[in-house]
């Protein structure tokens, strides 16, 4: 609060004790005034940081102080431990809402480059600056700051150091001692607050990073209490293949493998007596699908629940155990290998052989004892030390060297080997060593004296070859004999350095290229041909062969050639001549195929060529046939015999004889046929051999087609016969139809004079009725001779069924004839006489089945017949 107002008048003693005892009196009340109000800001802030940040809380405490001072400005600010930093950390509503707009919140700002806002932690007491503006150490305000006119600033102490600052600015009037304690006890209630939120944050961020890490974590956790289970992590539900629920109180010996159990309930119990027994062991235990996993656990006791317990952590190291036994195998094999390996191994630290496998024993000749007695030098041979102790001092100083040198050493009995060790620096029992695996190549470097010794032989060999020989290297000649370059027509140093191929045929470039690398691969191992232009121009053929080596060092190719030009060109012509001599048998062989019929060559009666239309004619494929006899295409052996008397009887008279054969041939499937052949001698006569040469046509069809047409040709000459007849016949019923007409109208004139009772007359009705079954029969003579053309008219089936089995039943009495006739009169356009003649000859026939007598049943009716 401000200072109270002086007063301009000087009062008596009297009125200045009483005034005193006023203002004692009304500070007395201001102050229990004041003492309620800081109650009352301290429980507001209590209660408002139950439910709010610690920010909100922060700037609440500004608000307060700020109503409380009269100051527009505040911030709240923390000290950093060693003293030297602040960060800034809050501002009033009034001051970010109204006044500051500069940036700054979560800051570090160092204290010596502060201004005199700072004073007080410089100072460690509080600070009050009436006239900001007239002080000397001041610094300027960032941009957004509002100017300062007056500041109170209190520093916040615990254990002598400054933990943060609380600052009130702009008071419309100076700041007084009062604003220092109310601003003062207020930052420090506030810090109290503030400390137990900051703790009580931490402790909630704490527990949050707990259950996350927990629920979280790769590792299984779970607390066992009284032998079961109180609580687990996601992990260890996952592990086990139990939900959450289902593990909660379970048993934790349920989940032990059987064999286990013993030992961990063991170890439970030693743990809850106090003895001393490993908190960290191994077991297995069975997950819900009875799954058998490995588990690496961490135990703790602890208290749950106000109980002992034990926190248990605990990792699936199936896979791990898994890979253990996978390396205690590898490690069994390594071992097996490196103990039988051929090639030997040692290891070099200082002067010393530290270690080495047996094979070193046999290829150094030294027993192994005294190869690790001493420094390893001392086996090498003398003339090859100062190199060996070089590189391997260079070695073990990290130069790069070359992995693999070759060496002299001397055995025990004093025999000198060479050996190539390859050499690599490794860490042994913690300090670096040399790891050298050695190979004895005494053989190969014996072998390599005598291929040198065998080179010097070869060159002079090859100088003196009449072979063309050369090496090409990297695509360029580096050494060509005098034959080699003679057959190019350069000399040799012409041809050094050129590239090889520069002379190959540009035809048979692309050729040639691969059959070499085929040999080098050893895909091709006969010599290959190509064709070169020599110098002056020329094509000249050359037969090489190639090989891999070593020349000068490096790999190279070495060639082998020699000029086949004249070969080459004589067995062209010999080709050319061969060729044509195939031309002329193709030709042969394609007019002898393009035979239609079959075609074979014989030789004393045995088959030795034929074409492939033997298949078509015979049913016998040529290569069937050739050799056999061919007594296989007739039917017995006395028609091969006659077949070959009387073929061979003509083709001694002439060169060719073309015939046919009255008896039938036979085919491979046995069925018979006929044949035209057409047979000629091969050479003018014919020799021992009867070399012929026979076509045979099938024929068999034209036969069958000729006696078709004997057959049609007797058929028309039997119709022209019937012709005949029938023409004599019609004239013959001409003539016996004038009779009966004549004996008819005799009858009839006969039956007037007579009346229908007379026998007489009865016996003339009967010679009219025979007089027109002659007429009927006459007509059917007619009919025939006039081709089958016969008086056709509608007539009812009833009346001839009935005349033609009453004419039947007159003459057959033992017969009864039956009849049931259909109630219409069954009309139908027939030639009556045909029909009755029909009628009669089916009952003939069935009286000729019924020679004791029977019965006949007849009846008509009309039907109508579908399509179908």
């Amino acid at each position: 609060m401000p200072d109270q107002p002086k007063t301009h008048q000087e009062p008596t003693t009297e009125n200045a004790i009483l005034m005193e005892r006023i203002r004692e009196l009304e500070a007395k009340d201001e102050v229990r005034n004041w003492a309620g109000e800081l109650i009352r800001v301290r429980l507001s802030l209590l209660e408002f940081a139950a439910t709010h940040s610690l920010e909100e809380l922060l700037q609440k405490t500004l608000d307060e102080v700020g109503v409380l001072s009269d100051s527009p400005i505040g911030f709240y600010h923390f000290v950093g431990k060693d003293q030297k930093t602040i960060l800034l950390q809050a501002w009033s509503t009034r001051t970010v809402k109204e006044f500051c707009k500069a940036e700054g919140k979560g800051m570090h700002y160092g204290i010596d480059q502060a201004g005199v806002w700072v004073d007080c932690v410089r100072q460690k007491r509080p600070v009050i600056h009436n006239d900001y503006n007239s002080l000397p150490h001041r610094k300027g305000l960032p941009e957004g700051h509002p100017p300062v006119i007056r500041e109170l600033v209190v520093p916040i102490m615990r254990d002598g150091s400054v933990a943060a600052i609380l600052g009130m600015g702009n008071k419309p009037t100076d700041y007084t001692p009062r604003d220092i304690e109310i601003v003062s006890y207020l930052a420090d209630v506030a810090w109290a607050i503030i400390e137990r939120k900051r703790a009580e944050e931490a402790l909630r961020e704490s527990e949050t990073k707990y259950r996350v890490l927990v629920e979280t974590a790769a590792d299984s956790i779970f607390i066992a209490q009284d032998g079961m289970i109180k609580f687990c992590n996601k992990n260890f539900a996952d592990v086990s293949g139990y939900g959450p629920a289902d593990l909660t109180n379970m048993a934790f010996s349920d989940l032990v493998h059987p064999d286990d159990r013993q030992m961990v309930f063991e170890r439970y119990m030693q743990r809850l007596e106090g003895k001393d027994v490993p908190s960290r062991y191994r077991f297995r235990f069975i997950d819900a699908r009875g799954n058998t996993h490995w588990a690496d656990m961490s135990v703790a006791l602890i208290s749950w629940e106000g109980k002992p317990a034990s926190l248990c952590l605990a990792a699936d190291i199936t896979g791990l155990k898994q890979a253990e036994e996978a390396l205690r195998k590898s490690e069994e094999k390594f071992r097996h290998l490196f103990e039988r390996a051929e090639e030997g191994i040692l290891i070099v630290r200082g002067e010393t052989l530290e270690f080495v496998n047996p094979a070193i024993e046999r290829i150094m000749g030294h027993p192994m004892d005294k190869l690790t007695s001493g420094p390893f030098i001392n086996f090498i041979h003398p003339d090859d030390q100062a190199e060996a102790i070089d590189r391997h001092l260079r070695r073990m100083r990290g130069e790069a060297l070359a992995a693999v040198n070759d060496f002299r050493v001397i055995t025990s009995d004093g025999t000198v080997k060479w050996i190539t060790a390859s050499s690599q620096v490794v860490e042994w029992e913690g300090k670096p060593a040399n790891l050298n695996f050695i190979t004895d190549i005494t053989a190969r470097k014996l072998a390599e004296e005598a291929l040198r010794e065998s080179e010097e032989r070869y060159k002079g060999l090859v100088e003196s070859s009449f072979a063309g020989v050369y090496v090409v290297q990297n695509g360029r000649f580096v050494f060509l004999n005098e034959n080699a370059a003679a057959f190019t027509g350069y000399r040799p140093e012409e041809l050094v350095g050129r590239r090889s191929d520069t002379i190959v045929h540009p035809e048979d470039l692309y050729g040639v290229t691969q059959k070499a690398r085929d040999m080098l691969d050893s895909q091709y191992s006969s010599p290959y041909e190509f064709r070169i232009v020599t110098k002056g121009g020329q094509v000249r053929w050359i037969m090489e062969t190639v090989a891999s080596i070593h020349y000068n060092g490096s790999p190279a190719i070495l060639g082998n050639s020699m000029d086949i030009t004249g070969q080459k060109n004589a067995e062209i012509e010999r080709q050319a001549a061969l060729e044509s001599l195939q031309a002329v048998r193709d030709l042969e062989k394609g007019i002898l195929q393009s035979v239609p019929h079959a075609l074979f060559g014989v030789e004393r009666r045995q088959i030795f060529f034929a074409n492939d239309a033997m298949e078509a004619v015979f049913g016998w494929k040529p290569e069937e046939v050739i050799g056999k006899s061919t007594r296989v295409i007739f039917r017995t052996d006395e028609e091969w015999a006659e077949y070959g008397a009387m073929l061979y009887s003509r083709l001694e008279k002439e060169p060719l004889t073309v015939f046919e054969w009255d008896k039938p041939f036979v085919r491979k499937d046995g069925s018979a046929f006929f044949c035209r052949m057409s047979v000629s001698r091969i050479g003018a006569a014919l020799d021992a051999n009867r070399r012929i040469v026979a076509t045979f046509e099938d024929i068999t069809d034209r036969k069958r087609a000729e006696l078709e047409r004997e057959k049609l040709q007797a058929q028309l000459t039997r119709a022209q016969k019937l012709e005949s007849v029938g023409t004599l016949a019609g004239g013959i019923a001409h003539d016996f139809n004038n009779l009966l007409m004549g004996i008819q109208g005799h009858a009839s004139l006969m039956m007037l004079g007579f009346d229908s009772s007379d026998p007489h007359h009865v016996r003339l009705k009967h010679i009219e009725e025979l007089v027109r079954s002659g007429a009927d029969l006459t007509g059917q003579l007619l009919g025939f001779a006039r081709g089958g053309r016969y008086n056709v008219k509608p007539v009812s089936m009833n009346e001839i069924v009935e005349k033609s089995s009453a004419m039947f039943g007159r003459t057959r009495k033992e017969i009864r004839i039956h009849r049931k006739y259909a109630k219409d009169p069954c009309i139908a356009e027939v030639d009556r006489s045909q029909m009755e003649q029909v009628f009669m000859n089916l009952f003939v026939n069935a009286w000729q089945a019924m020679p004791g007598g029977g019965d006949i049943f007849v009846e008509t009716e009309e039907v109508v017949f579908d399509e179908a």
